[in-house]
């Protein structure tokens, strides 16, 4: 079985080894690792040119459509070789696609959220892929630092940072 993988990152080859590894002492299963470049592998992606493959995403807005859209299997074509955008891994789930289209005809975000969350469970039941892990962004700040507010998508508007000076001990 191949595994693809981008060139880009050395904590993706490790992690890539790491679940080589495992699938060989439990399962038994022999995994040929090939690293590609990014433009390559997404070609790959695309075209359904794979057994395996390691991708990521990261939100562009704090929601959960922004996770679940790539597995909309409204763009999902018929035939092998044709490109699926974004749904590379070409999941279809009559119940995955109820849900999301539920939730983004929902007239506010508490009952979006409620359409997203029973997608989302569809998702993991089927197990088209394997979550790793999500990402965790941590900051120090000196105490003399005020109004620089956290936010889920990492954003930093500086316009009402200000200082505040640091007491003496």
């Amino acid at each position: 079985m191949q595994f693809l993988l981008n060139a880009e990152g050395e904590r993706n080859t490790n992690v890539a080894v790491e679940i080589q590894k495992q699938l060989k002492d439990h399962l038994n299963v022999d995994v040929d690792l090939q690293i590609l470049p990014f433009a390559q592998l997404l070609e790959k992606s695309y075209s359904g040119e794979y057994s395996m493959l390691r991708a990521a995403w990261v939100a562009d807005f704090p929601s959960p459509e922004n996770f679940l859209w790539i597995f909309s299997s409204q763009d999902v074509p018929n035939a092998s070789g044709e490109a699926s955008y974004p749904n590379v891994a070409r999941y279809i789930s009559s119940n995955f696609d109820k849900h999301y289209d539920d939730a983004l005809k929902a007239k506010n975000i508490s009952e979006a959220n409620e359409y997203f969350k029973k997608a989302e469970e569809q998702l993991m039941a089927d197990a088209p892929v394997i979550i790793l892990w999500y990402d965790e962004g941590y900051r120090l700040i000196q105490s003399y630092v005020k109004n620089f507010p956290n936010n889920p998508m990492q954003y930093r508007d500086l316009g009402k940072v200000y200082f505040e000076e640091a007491e003496t001990l």
